[in-house]
């Protein structure tokens, strides 16, 4: 297939000492997300102008990748890499510069599915082998038809950033589309560290008064304790549903754990005697106070919780319809988070929309107007009739 597989620092060397000079770099990589309490960077996935490579990031130290990452020289492709970015902070401690990422680019395009397979499909009429996709990377050795695999993901990136970015400048979405692009730039590195909160946003959460709150909280922590003791993800020690239904209803729990759904004899054999005693710490804790949430932006003076409900759902009419006669999936026109700061602050200038956070310049130069005469005509509609005579 015409790859080269790098298992030392020699073999790297002569790997990046190609790639150095190639305008562009496709990556990808691998981890063991799946099967490890805290997951690894255990393959790097590379393709540049003269050189195609598979790196064995457990066997080698893969770190002298970093200036090529960091070079705003080099477009670094991608295809939905925000996971992908996030962990290259995290394992290198470095920026990644220039970004392109083929996936954001097709929804920029309309297509409605944007999987890499689909895309590969449709463009070249390829099928791409999606069996390893979930598979434990951190076990050595690899085998070749997973090594085939992983180039894969990175083989067809260049020539489909051809054809897409063609396709945004015909249609003038070039200059649009690189907010995305920067975004990703600005991404932050993953948190190895256990949030004490997290757990709060966290579907099993709703609906739990204080005390519930406080008792999933502590089932969070300790089984946390024990996927990292047991070098395994957390939602595999025990789930998410099961943690929720005790919190639901603790005294039950403390009475007679049986009767819930998900107690499994090997659930209780293994785990019961710290889910119990995590129940019961939660019953003796303070009542749990949810942390404070970021503050959205002020309404305008007069604006009334219903009134924003009502401006979000006619702008999302609107940017559904823009999306649909511009050929682009709606979320990348504006998402609903963002809809919803707009309708909350209710702009009615360009200096007013311009002040909505996180609602960048090429944004407000593309839509701006279009969402002023929107919120203009949604004000219109709901003023009150005069009684005719």
């Amino acid at each position: 297939m015409g790859y080269i597989l790098v298992e030392d620092r020699k073999a790297l060397e002569k790997v990046l000492a190609k790639a150095a000079s190639s305008p562009y770099l496709s990556i990808d990589i691998e981890s063991n997300g799946l099967y490890a309490y805290r997951e690894s960077l255990c393959v790097v996935q590379i393709s540049a102008q003269s050189v195609d490579a598979v790196i064995d990031s457990l066997k080698v130290d893969v770190s002298p990748l970093k200036p090529m990452l960091e070079d705003p020289s080099i477009e670094k492709l991608f295809h939905s890499g925000e996971w992908d970015i996030k962990m290259l902070k995290t394992t290198f401690h470095t920026d990644v510069r220039n970004i392109f990422d083929v996936m954001i680019a097709s929804k920029y395009l309309g297509f409605k599915r944007c999987g890499l397979d689909a895309l590969v499909k449709e463009h070249f009429n390829v099928d791409l082998n999606k069996k390893y996709q979930k598979a434990d990377w951190g076990r050595r050795p690899i085998t070749q038809e997973m090594l085939d695999y992983a180039i894969k993901d990175v083989k067809y990136l260049y020539r489909l950033r051809k054809i897409f970015a063609k396709e945004l400048a015909k249609k003038g979405r070039l200059e649009e589309i690189k907010d995305e692009f920067e975004k990703l730039e600005r991404l932050s590195p993953l948190n190895p560290q256990y949030d004490p909160d997290a757990f709060f946003a966290s579907r099993q959460s709703r609906g739990l008064d204080p005390r519930g709150l406080a008792v999933l909280k502590e089932l969070f922590a300790e089984r946390d304790r024990r996927a990292r003791e047991l070098d395994r993800p957390a939602f595999k020690v025990v789930g998410d549903d099961f943690l929720g239904s005790l919190a639901r209803d603790p005294e039950q729990a403390m009475k007679d754990m049986t009767v819930f759904k998900g107690a499994t004899e090997y659930v209780l054999s293994h785990h019961g005697h710290w889910l119990e005693d995590a129940v019961s710490r939660g019953l003796a804790a303070p009542e749990y106070k949810p942390p404070k949430r970021e503050r959205r932006e002020r309404p305008e003076a007069g604006c009334n919780f219903e009134g924003s409900k009502k401006r979000a759902a006619a702008l999302k009419l609107w940017r559904n319809a823009a999306a649909e006669a511009r050929g682009m999936l709606p979320e990348s026109i504006l998402n609903n988070d963002m809809l919803e700061r707009i309708a909350q602050t209710d702009p009615q200038t360009l200096e007013a929309i311009s002040k909505v956070k996180g609602l960048s310049k090429r944004k407000i130069d593309s839509y701006g107007a279009e969402i002023l005469a929107e919120l203009e005509k949604h004000r219109q509609s709901c003023e009150p009739q005069s009684p005719s005579k």
